[in-house]
């Protein structure tokens, strides 16, 4: 993100130390905040802090409070953040819709576990070959609490990563549905939108880190283990060849 979490601790007028979170950014985060080495203080919230933050929103997240108030306070402090909701629960009876104009016949250039990039937390995305330009549509309903088509830059080296144009849409499970290598400018839609499943969202493009156009598409939550790091889920979606569970590349499959 361009953007970033920002957390202050500040004295007030009773002398205890409060923690305020500030997310500069368009979207829901959720924060960690740990501290160490706490002295002559007490937390008013079991350690470490997990919380969500919408987009733009300023709060009050922690308190330390004096044990004596004669003596001075001192503790060390980290904290984290990741865009989405550690807290989702995934719908897996859901079945999504291919995120193409009906009739389109599309190609997997890289599925479930691929390679190059699908690996680890990120092994359940879906990369479609397509060209730029072509229209995306929302694979399931909900909020877009996520808009980037600033950029106008790409290509096959990690430099290029800040640079990719993305739309996120939050389901009403907390999860989010992520549109990736968008084009310049390449948006439907605008952040608080209420969107359709098969609703118009945005044009594919070839922006960020990617070695050919193609649109990157998957569901994701923060992941509860290390509550610092994305986390794609599996996904059923319905094509006219039936529903697919494990897509793979080189794969076709025709948009209902």
């Amino acid at each position: 993100s361009k953007n970033s979490v920002i957390v202050v601790a500040d004295r007030n007028s009773k002398g205890e130390i409060v923690f305020e979170a500030e997310n500069l950014n368009p979207f829901l985060v959720t924060l960690s905040l740990d501290l160490d080495k706490i002295n002559n203080s007490k937390a008013n919230h079991s350690l470490p802090v997990y919380i969500e933050l919408a987009g733009h929103v300023k709060k009050e997240i922690l308190t330390l409070v004096p044990v004596n108030r004669s003596l001075e306070m001192t503790f060390e402090s980290s904290y984290g953040w990741v865009k989405g909701s550690a807290f989702a629960k995934h719908d897996d009876t859901y079945v999504y819709r291919l995120p193409f104009a009906v009739g389109s016949n599309v190609r997997v250039s890289q599925g479930y576990n691929g390679g190059l990039s699908h690996t680890g937390l990120s092994s359940y995305a879906i990369d479609f070959s397509v060209a730029i330009g072509t229209p995306i549509y929302a694979a399931r309903e909900g909020e877009v609490v996520g808009v980037e088509v600033s950029n106008n830059l790409g290509g096959p080296d990690p430099q290029f990563r800040p640079y990719m144009n993305y739309v996120n849409i939050r389901h009403n499970d907390g999860t989010l549905g992520n549109y990736y290598h968008l084009k310049f400018g390449g948006t439907a839609v605008k952040i608080g939108d209420t969107v359709k499943k098969g609703q118009l969202i945005a044009y594919s493009g070839n922006t960020g880190y990617t070695t050919a156009p193609h649109l990157h598409f998957s569901v994701s939550m923060v992941d509860p283990v290390s509550m610092r790091r994305p986390m794609n889920l599996p996904v059923k979606i319905q094509t006219l060849e039936g529903i697919v569970t494990s897509p793979r590349c080189g794969d076709h499959y025709t948009t209902l």
